[in-house]
């Protein structure tokens, strides 16, 4: 229903994700409590094939209002839905494709959003190449970078599979050791040569601190 190529226009079902920054191409485990979003978990497994947009919010333990939500969201499949002792929700999500929110359409008894898909875009092939192999490099030969990164056996199989840019790019940086408001600048951006050049200013970084 949604490639990661193509740029689509629809309508769904949505739900926040709180301190969580959802990328594509990755897995994430949520626990539902807010009435609204298992309302909006329904209409999507009911309605509309599983997918439901994700709204990453930072948690300051505020009640959420729309005006502080990213307009940079993501569109995700929900692949396991089950109800905890406590009666909320344990959701296993993948993330599919970013998304631009275009209208709340509707805020009871759930949000509704329309949106557009945003598929990652390539501004310099030659860059992109030059740093990826770069970051490659780090990741192979210094032992030095594996600490910062949350799961290394998921990045070193990764490095094996011949993964195109694009999904190297979100995959590392999913499971970069980094903080909400880092990790959040690569979802807002959809140029894939960027986001290498941020995993490589990342790292290094780290290199720097830990060395």
């Amino acid at each position: 229903m949604f490639e990661i190529t193509q740029k689509i226009e629809e309508q769904l079902p949505a739900i926040l994700v709180t301190d969580i920054v959802p990328l594509p191409g990755s897995e994430i485990r949520v626990d539902i409590n807010r009435n609204e979003d298992v309302k909006a978990l329904k209409s999507a497994e009911y309605y509309r094939n599983h997918v439901v947009v994700l709204l990453p919010i930072k948690d300051d333990k505020k009640s959420p209002s729309i005006d502080t939500y990213h307009v940079r969201a993501m569109v995700a499949k929900i692949v396991l839905n089950m109800t905890n002792p406590n009666g909320s929700r344990r959701v296993k999500l993948q993330n599919l494709v970013r998304c631009d929110i275009l209208e709340f359409v509707l805020t009871t008894p759930h949000l509704q959003v329309k949106f557009t898909t945003m598929p990652s875009i390539n501004s310099s092939l030659d860059e992109e190449t030059a740093t990826l192999n770069l970051i490659k490099q780090e990741l192979v030969s210094n032992n030095k970078m594996m600490p910062v990164l949350e799961n290394k056996d998921v990045i070193l199989a990764a490095l094996k599979k011949g993964l195109s840019s694009t999904e190297f790019s979100d995959l590392v940086a999913f499971n970069l050791s980094i903080n909400y408001e880092t990790r959040m600048k690569y979802l807002l951006e959809i140029d894939t040569t960027k986001r290498l050049k941020f995993i490589l200013e990342d790292l290094q970084k780290q290199k720097y601190c830990s060395g």
